[in-house]
């Protein structure tokens, strides 16, 4: 459908798109009214579903087997249950809202979020893969739980929610300035191989900090393996890895180089303190 235009009031209940069709919505504002599987009992979106150039979707139902935004904008209102897509591609301020929450096989977000808004009860949102860019965001709102197999965040992106549960590996961008990578209100399940990359141009130097998680209840786990790029002075600390409410790493001299420096800060003190002056 080729916008600018709408169909109002809402469709009920007659639309059927099966596993090889599409529906592209370009500029062009939809809504449908069904139940869990599509459209209602009978009917349903099993193919594609692609909204693009500031096209909208509305469904109390479902979002087909690959949901595909360019610009676009979704509200799902089904709120029993998570709604469910084998991939989903979201790029350019996209913004998908699930209120039962969703979960997907492949999730690829650029410039864009998935929200689950169901702040009361909280929403689940779960992805097999997961990768993050350009101030995205994967977020359940509130108390909601957060499963992800794998996971890759870069671009000041981030994932939110009220528990958070890594899987078997997570790449993270780090750059200056970032705030977090993975927000947790109440718990946070790290585990798997955390792998950490550095934004174009980054070249960690003693003094430099980066926070990657805010954690605002008890952090259960550690990562099975880390692996951290390469830095321009000085070498990686952890100590604070997995603190709550900031779990942070930061870039400290190296323990040669901290060793001889307090030697001869010792050796300039006693020389001083035994009156000898040296020219």
């Amino acid at each position: 459908m080729l916008g600018p235009g709408s169909i109002s009031p809402t469709l009920a209940d007659n639309l059927n798109i099966g596993a090889n069709g599409k529906l592209v919505l370009n500029n062009f504002s939809l809504g449908i009214s069904g139940s869990a599987n599509g459209f209602s009992s009978n009917t349903g979106l099993q193919g594609t579903l692609e909204i693009d150039n500031g096209g909208s979707y509305q469904t109390t139902g479902g979002v087909g087997n690959h949901l595909v935004m360019n610009d676009g904008s979704l509200s799902d209102t089904f709120n029993s249950g998570p709604v469910g897509a084998v991939s989903a591609n979201l790029a350019n301020g996209s913004n998908a809202n699930f209120s039962g929450g969703f979960t997907g096989g492949t999730v690829t977000l650029d410039a864009s979020r998935i929200i689950g808004n169901d702040s009361a009860n909280g929403s689940t949102c779960n992805t097999n893969t997961l990768t993050l860019s350009d101030n995205s965001s994967f977020d359940p709102v509130g108390v909601g739980t957060v499963h992800i197999g794998s996971m890759n965040i870069s671009g000041n992106s981030n994932i939110l929610g009220g528990q958070v549960y890594f899987g078997s590996s997570a790449t993270i961008q780090l750059s200056r300035g970032m705030t977090y990578a993975v927000g947790a209100g109440m718990d946070l399940y790290p585990s798997g191989s955390l792998t950490l990359t550095l934004a174009p141009g980054l070249f960690p130097v003693v003094g430099d900090q980066f926070n990657l998680f805010q954690v605002f209840g008890p952090i259960s786990g550690t990562f099975s393996s880390i692996n951290f790029p390469p830095t321009g002075t000085g070498v990686w600390d952890t100590t604070h890895l997995y603190d709550s409410p900031n779990g942070f790493i930061s870039v400290v001299p190296e323990p040669t180089a901290m060793a001889l420096l307090t030697l001869g800060a010792a050796a300039i003190l006693g020389r001083r303190r035994s009156g000898k002056k040296f020219f």
